[in-house]
């Protein structure tokens, strides 16, 4: 499974960088759910940058998220309809 690394030079602004980070996001999750620590290695972002981008993309309906039934500590993630669009 490919891994897909931002580009954080300087330069980038902030709204480019969410911009990169969601598309970065989407683009692991098309692979299939996964758990934070999967988007966390395959995109590269920081645990807070990470958090907050998938809060986004959860609030715009873009990913769903859910708990484990068997370990509630480990949730996961995967695109909605509307993050399989963008």
């Amino acid at each position: 499974m490919d891994n897909v690394k931002i580009d954080f030079r300087k330069g980038n602004s902030a709204s480019r960088r969410t911009i990169e980070a969601k598309r970065a996001i989407r683009e692991a999750l098309a692979q299939g759910s996964l758990t934070f620590g999967g988007i966390l290695r395959r995109t590269g972002l920081s645990k807070r940058g990470l958090s907050r981008n998938l809060d986004e993309l959860s609030k715009e309906g873009e990913i769903r998220r859910w708990k484990d039934t068997k370990d509630r500590r480990k949730i996961f993630y995967a695109l909605t309809e509307r993050g399989w669009k963008k």
